[in-house]
């Protein structure tokens, strides 16, 4: 079993990053709502950043008020789906920074399909939106182990 103290300690770590990815999915979401004549891959794209941005809120509260309402046992018991939800926010931040990288590269110019298709390929935006809704399959995961932890 899991020290409690560490499980505490590694849920805030996690919230923490939650915090940072939520505001990158926010950033990428309106960055992509301001192209005009976008194509279906970005609406589809845009969607998916929605659904994590809601699944990464309910994780990230839900796992907050466990923490504070939770005996040291049932804390130990949330350590595994804790260090779950670290590596699912972890690699959602990835593809939310390497979207924000891209997505800034467009910012200053007119946001229309035409001028920023260059810069959001098709095929990258067919395996962002891969890797972000394996982001949301495995949060989706996570929120299941963190029920059971209840």
């Amino acid at each position: 079993m899991a020290d409690p103290l560490s499980v505490v300690a590694s849920s805030f770590a996690v919230v923490g990053v939650a915090d940072v990815v939520l505001r990158a999915c926010l950033k990428c979401h309106k960055l992509l709502a301001d192209i005009e004549d976008a194509p279906a891959s970005i609406e589809g794209l845009k969607t998916s950043l929605r659904n994590n941005t809601s699944l990464v809120e309910a994780l990230k509260k839900h796992v907050q008020d466990i923490e504070a309402t939770a005996s040291p046992e049932d804390r130990a018991e949330l350590g595994p789906a804790v260090e779950q939800f670290g590596i699912a926010v972890k690699s959602l931040r990835r593809e939310t920074d390497k979207l924000l990288v891209r997505c800034l590269k467009y910012s200053k110019m007119k946001k229309t399909w035409a001028n920023v298709r260059h810069v959001l390929a098709e095929k990258d935006i067919r395996k962002t939106t891969e890797q972000v809704e394996h982001a949301k399959a495995t949060l989706s995961v996570v929120s299941s182990l963190v029920e059971g932890c209840v």
